[in-house]
C-alpha cells in the first residue's frame, strides 16, 4: 500500500478516534433528522453503541415533552447558514430515563459527505442542576423543588455519584433527592435517628462541613453501608440561611479519597443555592402572612376573610360576628393610642379564646370575625359566642398617666352567629351574623344573636 495511503488512513483513523474520546456526543442526521454517524460518547448518553442508532430517527431520542420542539428545530434548520443554538432539549436513554442536554448545530447540507447536519450534545453537569434549581427559585417554586433539583445534580458529572438534601423542619428532617444506601443507613426523619457519628448529623448539629472519605476512620457501620454500592465518600456541607441553619446537602461520591478541587468548588455553590432557596421561601412565607395579618392586633385580616369566602375549597361550619360595645366612648375620651392598646388585648382574648383550627379575624375599626372551619354545630357555636362575650367583658387594666392609677377599661360584645350549611357561602353567612349582631346590640338584655330566616 502507498505510503500516502497509510498517512491518510492513518490520519481518518486519528480523527475517528478523537472524536470518540471527546467529552460531547456528536452525531450527523440527514435533512429528515436520521441518524448516520454517532461517535461512541453519544452512544454512553443513551445508552447505545453507534451502531445501533445508525438509521433510526433523532427523535426516537427525544423526550415526548420536547418532541414539537425538536421537529421545529429540525424543520427550520434549512434557514441557518452558521451555527446554531444553543437549545435546551430532553432526551430518553435506552432505560427511558429523561436526561437534559444542550445541542448545538451546523448545517451541513451542502457538505456531500455529511449531506444533512452535523449536532453536538453535551452531557448533562453538575452545572445544569444548579442552572435548574435557579430557574426553579426564580419561578417562585417552593424551596423542595430547588432542593431536589441539587440533590439531582449531584448525580451528574463531575461529581457523578448521588444527592440528598436534608432539611431542618422544627424537630423533623425532611429529605429530597437519592438516599443510595439501605440496611442500617436509613434517611433519618429526626436529629436523634441514626447513629450519632453519622457526617450529615454531625454535620447539622455543628454547623461545619463533614468530608467522610478515609475508609480507616469511616465508622464501620458506613462502610457496611456502602459496600454494595459503588459509592466510597461523604460529604455533608451544612445549609445556613439568613435565619440560620437550613439543613444539610449530602454528597456521595464513587471515588476514594478528598473531593476534587473543581467538586468541592460544585458543592459550595449548591450549599449556596440551597441557602437562596430557603431565603425565599422564608421571605415568601413572611410577605403572604404580612397580607393576611392585622398589623395592630396580629389577628387576620379583612383581607384573609376575602381570600377564604373565595376559596371554593374552603368548608365553614359558622361565623360569628362580633362588635365592641362602647369603643368610640373609649377613643373619644382617651384617645387613640388607648384605644389602640384595647384593640390589641381584645384580639389577643379572641385569640385564645377561639378552638384551634378556628381563624380569629379583625374586619375593621372594632369589629371582628371568627370562621369556624372545623366541625361545630349550632350548641357549640352559641357556647363559642357566650365563651367570646365573657373574655371581652374582662376589665382591661390601663396606667392613667394623669391620675397615677389603675383605671380599667370595660367594654361589651355584641355578637352575631350564623350557622353554615351545604350551598351557603362564606359571603353569606357574614351578611348573616352582621345583622344578627345588630339584632343584638338592639336587645340589652343579650350578647349574641343567632341568624334566623328573619335575618
Amino acid at each position: 500500500m502507498p505510503d500516502g495511503s497509510r498517512a491518510q488512513r492513518s490520519e481518518a483513523e486519528l480523527l475517528r478516534h478523537t472524536i470518540d474520546a471527546l467529552p460531547v456526543g456528536i452525531v450527523n442526521v440527514d435533512a429528515e433528522g436520521r441518524i448516520r454517524r454517532a461517535n461512541d460518547r453519544l452512544g454512553e448518553m443513551v445508552g447505545l453503541t453507534p451502531a445501533d442508532m445508525i438509521g433510526r430517527s433523532l427523535l426516537d431520542f427525544v423526550a415526548p415533552d420536547d418532541h414539537e420542539l425538536a421537529v421545529s428545530m429540525l424543520t427550520q434548520a434549512a434557514r441557518y447558514t452558521e451555527l446554531m443554538g444553543p437549545a435546551r432539549v430532553r432526551y430518553l436513554d435506552a432505560a427511558g430515563d429523561v436526561w437534559s442536554t444542550e445541542v448545538w448545530g451546523r448545517n451541513a447540507l451542502d457538505d456531500p459527505d455529511l449531506d444533512g447536519y452535523l449536532l453536538v450534545f453535551t452531557p448533562e453537569s453538575t452545572n445544569d442542576g444548579l442552572a435548574a434549581a435557579t430557574r426553579a427559585i426564580a419561578a417562585g417554586r417552593p424551596a423542595r423543588d430547588a432542593h431536589a433539583e441539587l440533590a439531582l445534580s449531584l448525580a451528574r458529572f463531575p461529581m457523578s455519584g448521588a444527592g440528598s438534601m436534608l432539611t431542618v423542619d422544627g424537630d423533623h428532617l425532611h429529605r429530597e433527592g437519592a438516599w443510595p444506601v439501605a440496611g442500617g443507613c436509613p434517611a433519618p426523619r429526626t436529629l436523634d435517628d441514626g447513629p450519632g457519628d453519622a457526617p450529615w448529623i454531625v454535620a447539622l448539629r455543628t454547623g461545619a462541613r463533614v468530608d467522610a472519605h478515609d475508609a480507616a476512620t469511616q465508622p464501620a457501620w458506613l462502610r457496611d453501608a456502602l459496600a454494595p454500592t459503588e459509592l466510597r465518600v461523604v460529604c455533608a456541607r451544612p445549609v445556613v440561611g439568613r435565619a440560620g441553619l437550613v439543613g444539610v446537602l449530602v454528597a456521595w461520591l464513587p471515588d476514594p479519597g478528598p473531593p476534587s478541587a473543581n467538586q468541592d468548588r460544585w458543592l459550595g455553590e449548591a450549599v449556596a443555592i440551597a441557602a437562596l432557596a430557603a431565603d425565599q421561601d422564608a421571605a415568601r412565607r413572611s410577605l403572604e402572612a404580612d397580607v393576611h395579618v392585622d398589623p395592630l392586633t396580629g389577628l387576620a385580616n379583612r383581607r384573609r376573610l376575602a381570600d377564604l369566602a373565595d376559596d371554593p375549597t374552603a368548608s365553614v361550619a359558622g361565623l360569628l360576628y362580633v362588635d365592641l360595645d362602647g369603643f368610640k366612648a373609649v377613643n373619644d375620651a382617651l384617645g387613640h393610642d388607648t384605644g389602640d392598646e384595647v384593640l390589641r388585648q381584645v384580639g389577643a382574648r379572641l385569640a385564645g379564646a377561639v378552638r384551634t383550627d378556628d381563624v380569629a379575624i379583625r374586619v375593621g375599626g372594632d369589629e371582628f370575625a371568627v370562621v369556624c372551619t372545623a366541625p361545630i354545630d349550632t350548641e357549640g357555636l352559641i357556647a363559642l359566642g357566650e365563651r367570646l362575650a365573657r373574655v371581652i367583658a374582662e376589665p382591661v387594666a390601663r396606667r392613667d398617666g394623669d391620675v397615677g392609677r389603675d383605671a380599667p377599661i370595660v367594654l361589651a360584645a355584641s355578637i352575631g352567629i350564623a350557622v353554615g350549611s351545604p350551598g351557603r357561602s362564606l359571603h353569606e353567612l357574614v351578611s348573616l351574623a352582621d345583622r344578627a349582631m345588630y339584632r343584638a346590640k338592639r336587645d340589652p338584655t343579650a350578647s349574641w344573636a343567632i341568624a334566623g330566616d328573619g335575618d
